[in-house]
């Protein structure tokens, strides 16, 4: 199968993550998997640290293309910001590859992730973390009423569109309890 990953952040960083896993155990069964990453980065988070480390050679590691000056100049909501301008550049490179590589399913797991939503593969949705409690603590104040209705409203279309929905937990797979009739609990390890 072809597997295709838009990951919001970089993929030889010293952060790993369950998708690290996932994937390079994929890629070592012998699917070929796609990750999109953003360009490096002078934010000082952990998944943009990098380190030297292996990929299978059936593992590919695409760079999405972005404004270098916007990329990297701090603004407000700096981390969140700079995932929905990546997030919403990545959909016509996903579309690209979706046709190019003939991509049999996309894993998303985030709520920037909105934008990549709808291309002519199988989608499955990772519910890996409260992203709800996570994004009201990096809004601070801007993540009033309305905005995190907004926020609740886009994770719930995302989860109710995937044909599949993973969830790290059995607490994070009940609190989406009716989103989706079919999540199935895949923990990290």
């Amino acid at each position: 199968m072809n597997f295709l990953f838009p990951y919001l952040a970089r993929w030889k960083t010293i952060n790993w993550t369950r998708y690290h896993q996932l994937f390079t155990r994929l890629a070592e069964k012998g699917h070929e998997v796609y990750v999109l990453q953003p360009p490096k980065s002078n934010m000082m988070e952990t998944n943009f640290q990098e380190i030297d480390v292996e990929v299978p050679k059936n593992l590919h590691l695409i760079e999405v293309p972005l404004n270098e000056a916007l990329w990297n100049t701090k603004m407000p909501l700096n981390k969140l910001m700079k995932k929905g301008y990546y997030a919403v550049n990545c959909s016509k490179k996903i579309k690209e590859i979706v046709k190019e590589k003939k991509i049999d399913a996309m894993m998303l797991y985030n709520i920037p992730q909105y934008f990549m939503m709808g291309h002519d593969c199988v989608t499955i949705f990772d519910y890996a973390d409260d992203y709800m409690d996570m994004l009201k603590k990096e809004l601070g104040p801007a993540g009033n009423p309305l905005v995190m209705g907004l926020a609740t409203k886009m994770l719930r279309n995302m989860i109710q569109r995937s044909e599949i929905v993973l969830s790290v937990s059995y607490v994070l797979a009940k609190s989406i309890n009716g989103w989706n009739s079919d999540v199935v609990v895949l923990p990290n390890g």
